[in-house]
């Protein structure tokens, strides 16, 4: 027995259907778990999807963000005495959590392409480029003075 076109469109709404209320069902039960920071990444995520603008964040204190950046020193050196200990890598480089570490390798990235397309678009011309620096090839230099 062949599935008409309708009824197979009715057995995937009904899947969809109970698949979207399940995340619904699990978004309320883990929403009241998050923390401050965590809830507001989620509002702020769905904000977005809806299309609804986002709310700048507050600036942080001069004073609290000194002392934020001691602890996060403090913590860094914490991890890097308990690996020493240890003898095992716990994080990637010397951030202080996942975040930080990935977004300094994307931005390394970034950096590396950005350098890349500068040099090839000075290669082949008597000049190179290194460490951000310019360099002049001598054969321009000479054909310059005659």
């Amino acid at each position: 027995m062949k599935m008409r076109s309708n009824d197979f469109k009715t057995g995937k709404h009904k899947q969809n259907s109970l698949f979207n209320e399940t995340v619904r069902e699990i978004r309320k039960l883990v929403y009241p778990h998050l923390d401050k920071f965590q809830r507001q990444q989620y509002d702020n995520a769905r904000a977005k999807v809806l299309g609804i603008k986002q709310k700048k964040s507050q600036k942080m204190p001069l004073p609290e963000l000194i002392s934020r950046q001691k602890a996060t020193k403090r913590h860094i050196d914490k991890r890097k005495q308990l690996e020493e200990e240890l003898d095992v890598k716990l994080h990637i480089g010397d951030k202080a959590n996942r975040f930080e570490a990935e977004k300094d390798i994307k931005n390394r990235k970034k950096n590396k392409i950005e350098k890349r397309n500068m040099s090839t678009s000075l290669s082949g011309k008597g000049f190179s480029e290194k460490s951000g620096v310019v360099y002049v090839g001598k054969n321009i230099v000479k054909r310059r003075k005659h």
